[in-house]
């Protein structure tokens, strides 16, 4: 599927942003829920590489967000379900494996020149979370999606 690529830089970025996906930091069954998916220094060092790339071909500024928080209780009970069930299971949005990509996130925006927007905590903390969230858990609703939004125009008005 490499054609999708085509004409990637057509017409060249100004600003690109970058969220880090739940598929990415998910533990899984296989790992005994140990590992995520894309090891963290992974994460960090493909990103810096990536960022540098773009950078390289466009002249883009990049904008980095955190990742969101999720309602873990759903996506534990939800993995605890296939495990009992004796399939495998996907975990998604560990309060302290976000925290991590939070910070390796952080890290690189400041590496790269990149700027920086929180949205874990404000996610993590809104006081009727499961609102932010459809019901998996881990993707966000239109009011999640809203909150974003509101975080990155902040963002983007300093």
């Amino acid at each position: 599927r490499l054609e999708m690529y085509n004409n990637l830089f057509e017409p060249k970025p100004t600003r690109c942003f970058i969220l880090l996906g739940h598929n990415d930091s998910k533990l899984t069954s296989g790992s005994g829920f140990t590992e995520s998916v894309v090891k963290p220094e992974d994460y960090k060092t493909q990103l810096v590489e990536f960022i540098g790339k773009v950078k390289e071909q466009s002249g883009a500024s990049f904008t980095l967000l955190s990742p969101t928080s999720s309602v873990y209780e759903i996506t534990k009970a939800n993995a605890d379900k296939a495990v009992a069930a004796g399939r495998g299971a996907s975990l998604f949005g560990k309060p302290e494996v976000m925290a991590q990509f939070a910070e390796l996130t952080q890290q690189v925006a400041t590496a790269t020149g990149s700027g920086y927007v929180d949205v874990l905590t404000p996610t993590r903390d809104f006081p009727n979370k499961p609102t932010l969230f459809t019901a998996d858990g881990v993707h966000l609703s239109l009011d999640g999606n809203h909150l974003l939004a509101l975080a990155l125009l902040k963002h983007l008005a300093k």
